[in-house]
């Protein structure tokens, strides 16, 4: 969670109570979960800033794979109730004028702030489950470390991350990239430069790779956002559809970042004929990154399936989103399937083990 603008909203208020610490303290937040639902393995609520619900998936499927949890809950909250730190966004210079993502655009200025929650679970049995389609291969989070600014995106090390997750997989390339994807003039490049050195060093087996932003949707999620951008490689995987980004002209120096990569081309608006691999990242402002690279579970036309050597015999599944739309066409005209499955209670993404 990030920032706890509601427990600010009642001290504000002068709302001090007999549950305002067990109400609004960061630790509860969890613990209360944990409470209400009878889980008894590691309750964590976390902070890095934007990457922070995708840093509490790389911790929860580390979790199971290491054996101290059979089952986890990722979620991340993000809702806006204070003008305060909007103003202070603002003073760093990170929103845009108008209040929207134009990711990868040349108008980009900066980020919308944007509301949402979004909720996974991990689980450590499939004995039960029908309908697989996908697994969770590789993850990794790092620091930016001693970079030009506590806030500037560091290009070498988010592209350390990404090809530390591709290599944790045991695949060789990637189909699908949900980026981080602010819309800033500087991230954007910095961001498609790590992706396009990445991209060099590997065997492709497409000359597309597909690339998208769910923030152009729905805006900077913050501390959900992590987990939106997963959701979304998982729409791209599950129906072979890549939801529309609003983009007009591409960002020149995007394009320029991309011009040395001799493999073929980022593709925002299309896909590759099958994607099987899809990788998603999500960068703190804090300078925490993770990244995460999710694959299909089924037998691909050589009769190859594609796995990851980091999980062994354990693998993370998720089931298949029935309520999402199966065309480019419905997608365009039906945006708000996007948004229900990241808002509402009863099409919560389930992962599992």
């Amino acid at each position: 969670m990030n920032p706890n603008e509601y427990a600010n909203l009642v001290s504000k208020l002068g709302l001090f109570g007999t549950y305002a610490s067990t109400g609004n303290g960061m630790s509860f937040m969890s613990g209360k979960v944990s409470y209400i639902f009878g889980l008894v393995g590691p309750s964590i609520c976390l902070d890095t800033a934007c990457s922070s619900s995708l840093v509490a998936g790389h911790l929860a499927k580390s979790s199971i794979i290491s054996g101290e949890s059979n089952m986890s809950v990722v979620a991340g909250a993000n809702a806006i109730v204070l003008f305060e730190n909007t103003l202070l966004l603002h003073g760093l210079g990170a929103l845009s004028l108008d209040g929207r993502c134009k990711t990868f655009d040349q108008e980009a200025d900066g980020y919308g702030r944007g509301e949402g929650f979004a909720v996974m679970v991990f689980h450590g049995s499939v004995n039960e489950l029908k309908d697989m389609d996908g697994i969770v291969v590789g993850s990794g989070v790092n620091h930016d470390g001693r970079s030009s600014g506590l806030t500037v995106p560091y290009g070498p090390a988010q592209q350390a991350l990404i090809g530390e997750a591709v290599y944790e997989s045991g695949l060789a390339s990637l189909d699908y990239i949900s980026t981080h994807g602010t819309g800033t003039s500087l991230g954007d490049p910095i961001e498609m430069s790590a992706i396009g050195q990445v991209l060099k060093k590997m065997q492709l087996d497409s000359s597309v790779v597909g690339a998208g932003a769910i923030k152009t949707l729905f805006g900077h999620t913050e501390s959900t956002a992590g987990l939106a951008g997963l959701l979304l490689s998982s729409v791209v995987l599950s129906r072979s559809v890549n939801p529309p980004m609003k983009i007009r002209n591409i960002n020149p120096y995007v394009a320029d970042c991309l011009k040395d990569w001799v493999h073929g081309s980022i593709a925002m608006q299309n896909l590759p004929e099958m994607v099987r691999v899809a990788g998603s990242s999500s960068f703190g402002m804090s300078g925490i990154n993770a990244h995460m690279v999710s694959a299909l579970h089924r037998e691909t036309a050589d009769g190859v399936l594609l796995e990851g050597r980091i999980c062994g015999d354990k693998k993370l599944f998720w089931t298949n989103m029935s309520c999402l739309p199966t065309s480019n066409n419905q997608l365009k005209s039906c945006p708000s399937y996007l948004l229900s499955f990241l808002f509402l209670h009863d099409t919560i993404l389930y992962i599992f083990l």
